[in-house]
């Protein structure tokens, strides 16, 4: 964080990570991640108003998308935006992410026309520094048809939250 003031310059960190020393063997670790996670996932999952997981094909959310999988009853309705532009495009990885997990999927084809409608209402929304690349097409009017589709589409958002600083 930068402050100036009186013509001085101040530097200082808003947050030090904390690293703890953990003695537990790989598999114990591994086994309470999956643990942590699968009850994350859980908890945001208890809801009255229809649920969807924003699939990208990353890791995490293909993680989320498979831990509600096996926690469903029925399939879980999973979202993609996928790029016109082929050098932008990642929807095959999650196409075949929701295959797997047997989901009910919806994949939103975004053109370089949208991007450029939706980016000067949706920085104006901003109150501070934002660089996550899914700000653009995860936003309306680029994501407004999931709206009329699931009530809560922010099952991955949720998740990933509780393990952020």
């Amino acid at each position: 964080l930068v402050t100036v003031s009186n013509e001085k310059t101040k530097r200082t960190h808003f947050y030090e990570p904390s690293i703890d020393v953990v003695s537990d063997s790989f598999e114990d670790a591994s086994s309470t991640l999956r643990e942590l996670v699968t009850d994350a996932v859980e908890k945001r999952m208890m809801s009255d108003v229809p649920l969807g997981a924003f699939l990208s094909g990353g890791i995490d959310s293909s993680i989320i998308t498979g831990i509600m999988s096996k926690l469903s009853a029925d399939p879980v309705r999973t979202f993609t935006v996928g790029f016109a532009d082929d050098r932008y495009d990642e929807s095959d990885i999650a196409r075949s992410v929701a295959e797997y997990n047997d989901t009910n999927h919806t994949e939103y084809v975004v053109s370089s026309d949208d991007v450029r409608e939706v980016v000067p209402s949706v920085l104006g929304q901003l109150g501070e520094p934002f660089a996550d690349p899914s700000l653009i097409p995860t936003r309306p009017p680029v994501f407004a048809p999931l709206s009329v589709e699931v009530t809560s589409p922010v099952v991955y958002e949720r998740v990933t939250r509780e393990f952020a600083p």
